[in-house]
């Protein structure tokens, strides 16, 4: 029994190390944004874009999306906006036809968004405008009027794919809308800035990102799981292309307000994620092994996300209570005291996050002050995070429910909240 229980204790402690460095290298990676330094053009070259969105049942925020984007400050016949309806059952399509857009319908079914998105690339690749890249939007974006000058500067240096700084349209509707303001400023300085800063590829997330066409000729948007953008990266990965980050390129993004609608987004996330772990983590491992590329590994620890926080929550659990029971040492958590450990998870759970949320927003430009109750907040997004990862890790089921979107704020009334 005591050599069982021996065991027991070295197999707990080295699961927990294991974790603890999983941990610690995202948080050693995330200090690398300090270091980002945006590359800039010395061409003056104009490039044509299309500008794509795929809308369902979009029609009380697409026109303010498509207003937004006819005022970019980009030479207006060097652009096209295409908004792709599908499986709607409102007037999206009229609204968005009423604004200005141009519209393609789909010839297949659309089950998913990458399904629009494959469809609408294959017919303006053989466009006679011969555009250069698409940026693909959600229809409930706002988006800022120097987003293509940034974008096309990054096309200049040699980009092939590159994502923008997402930034949000309703931060203070409720605690949810603020805290996913604050994921996503943490997305951008603790994992795009932060990889670029060290030559590796930083990931498209949904909206606001650059395709050119010579990489959809290559490779195609061929995607099969419920998080197509995280999926596109790892391709693109596997084929030797790093997302760019442009953080010039800005676009505003409508959040859910309630934690039911919440639930049912970051489900998909985690979702798609898990596939992502079952399809590419082969694939991933090789092209590490074989082309000693930073970025596989790093995709592939990323796309575990979901499963290590189950993973860590479970064996910090079982180690805590085996060592309560006095059924195991407490050296196993390097501690003499249970309630100071306990303690010290508490500051983690809580204290940690707080503080990212409020790094995040300062290496953003955004003010603490303006993002209290986010940052107050932020602690408990993440912990319901946990639940919504253990339903994507039994419920395999891959159906995309969209997100309604109502609000309908123009740019310029986004432009003037945010200067109150």
């Amino acid at each position: 029994m005591h050599l069982f229980l021996s065991i027991l204790e070295n197999i707990l402690l080295v699961l927990n190390v294991a974790v603890a460095i999983y941990g610690i290298y995202f948080l050693a990676l995330g200090i690398m944004c300090l270091f980002f330094r945006p590359k800039k053009s010395h061409s003056d070259q104009i490039n044509r874009f299309a500008l794509v969105i795929a809308a369902r049942n979009e029609r009380e925020v697409i026109g303010n999306l498509i207003d937004s984007l006819k005022k970019l400050d980009y030479p207006k016949d060097m652009y096209d906006i295409y908004v792709v309806p599908n499986n709607c059952t409102d007037d999206t399509e009229e609204v968005a036809r009423a604004h200005g857009a141009l519209i393609y319908k789909c010839e297949q079914p659309v089950k998913m968004k990458a399904d629009a998105l494959s469809q609408v690339f294959d017919y303006l690749l053989e466009s006679e405008k011969n555009y250069d890249a698409f940026c693909v939007f959600d229809a409930d974006n706002l988006v800022d009027k120097n987003f293509l000058l940034a974008m096309n500067d990054s096309y200049n240096c040699g980009s092939n794919i590159a994502q923008g700084f997402r930034d949000a349209k309703n931060p203070h509707d409720s605690w949810i809308s603020g805290s996913y303001a604050v994921y996503y400023y943490c997305v951008n300085s603790f994992m795009s800035k932060a990889r670029r800063a060290i030559g590796m590829s930083a990931y498209i997330n949904g909206t606001g990102f650059m395709v050119s066409a010579r990489l959809i000729r290559k490779l195609g948007f061929n995607t099969y799981t419920l998080t197509e953008d995280n999926e596109y990266s790892i391709q693109c990965i596997l084929e030797g292309e790093k997302v760019e980050y442009v953080p010039d390129a800005i676009v505003y993004d409508e959040h859910p307000v309630t934690m039911g609608v919440s639930f049912k987004q970051r489900l998909r996330w985690s979702k798609g994620l898990i596939s992502c772990c079952h399809i590419y983590t082969g694939s991933l491992i090789k092209c590490c092994l074989k082309k000693q590329r930073s970025s596989a590994l790093d995709a592939m620890l990323f796309s575990f996300g979901p499963v290590i926080q189950i993973v860590a929550l479970f064996f910090a659990g079982l180690t805590i209570l085996l060592a309560w029971l006095n059924v195991i040492s407490l050296r196993i958590i390097m501690l003499q005291n249970i309630q100071l450990f306990a303690i010290m998870t508490l500051l983690m759970v809580i204290f940690f996050p707080m503080l990212t949320a409020v790094l995040a927003g300062i290496t953003n430009g955004k003010k603490p002050g303006a993002l209290k109750q986010a940052i107050v907040a932020f602690p408990l997004f993440i912990i319901t995070w946990l639940p919504i990862n253990i339903v994507a890790l039994f419920d395999r089921k891959q159906t995309w429910e969209p997100v309604k979107h109502t609000s309908n704020i123009s740019m310029a009334e986004l432009t003037e909240k945010t200067n109150v």
